[in-house]
């Protein structure tokens, strides 16, 4: 079993569905998200990535640009 990252959204209806993060999903354990927007509302997100419990923690960054 891997852990992936989710992102919803607050909407006025309440939360927007789990949407999967491409760049945070897959084999092996995507854990200890930081995410920010910054002044152009891009969403820059930091996290670790293990594929085994034993094996090295790697460390990701990754942008999704406002269209």
């Amino acid at each position: 079993e891997s852990m992936d990252i989710l992102l919803s959204t607050k909407t006025a209806e309440g939360w927007s569905d789990d949407l999967i993060i491409p760049a945070a999903s897959g084999d092996g354990d995507q854990t200890n998200v930081v995410m920010v927007f910054d002044g152009k509302r891009n969403l820059h997100m930091v996290r670790l990535d293990q594929a085994t419990r034993s094996s090295p923690t790697r460390l990701y960054y990754t942008v999704g640009r406002n269209q």
